[in-house]
């Protein structure tokens, strides 16, 4: 015992029972011990010749199902002594209705939600289409498309709108300050 080979691995350590978190380890841990399940009600069977049945959903709501002889007939042997399809019938039926239910909520709910957000679509295509109306009738846009001789009339009629500030400004007695500012201005260039 004292030239023992000290082991390379801790070896297969116990996992605790409580929900896994991580959906891929979830799955790989569900697939492990599906395989596992199924293998122990198969040894069961040939070794006992007893009837089963099983049936496991996976996390994404797949059904998984082994039988010996079949799963069929042993759920029609189980389900056939007593009221038992009966039973199974109305809890199937409960089921049903509820997930319809669900199903229901959550329908409406989304075309709930798509009224809100076609109607925030329609108010932003007429908050595109007015500001698209605002910029053909800009003044910059209609400048652009003048020829020369309709540029040279608005040019002289600019100055004349010039003229007519110096004036009111003139009036006002305001000529000062405005000369104080571009001279500073000028200062500035």
């Amino acid at each position: 015992m004292e030239n023992a080979v000290e082991k390379s691995s801790t070896g297969r350590k116990k996992i605790p029972m409580k929900k896994i978190e991580k959906p891929e380890h979830l799955q790989v841990a569900f697939s492990k011990r599906r395989v596992g399940l199924f293998k122990k009600a198969h040894e069961l069977c040939v070794l006992t010749g007893a009837k089963v049945a099983i049936i496991v959903f996976s996390p994404g709501d797949r059904p998984y199902s082994f039988g010996h002889p079949s799963v069929d007939s042993v759920l029609d042997e189980f389900l056939h002594n007593g009221n038992l399809l009966e039973e199974y019938d109305l809890l199937l039926e409960l089921n049903q209705g509820s997930n319809i239910n669900k199903l229901k909520d959550e329908y409406n709910e989304l075309m709930d939600a798509l009224q809100v957000e076609n109607k925030k679509k329609e108010k932003l295509k007429k908050a595109i289409a007015k500001a698209k109306a605002k910029a053909k009738e800009s003044d910059v846009t209609r400048v652009e498309k003048l020829e020369l001789n309709e540029l040279k009339k608005l040019k002289k009629s600019m100055e004349g709108i010039q003229k007519q500030i110096r004036e009111r400004i003139d009036e006002e007695g305001l000529h000062e300050i405005v000369n104080n500012r571009r001279k500073a201005h000028n200062n500035i260039k």
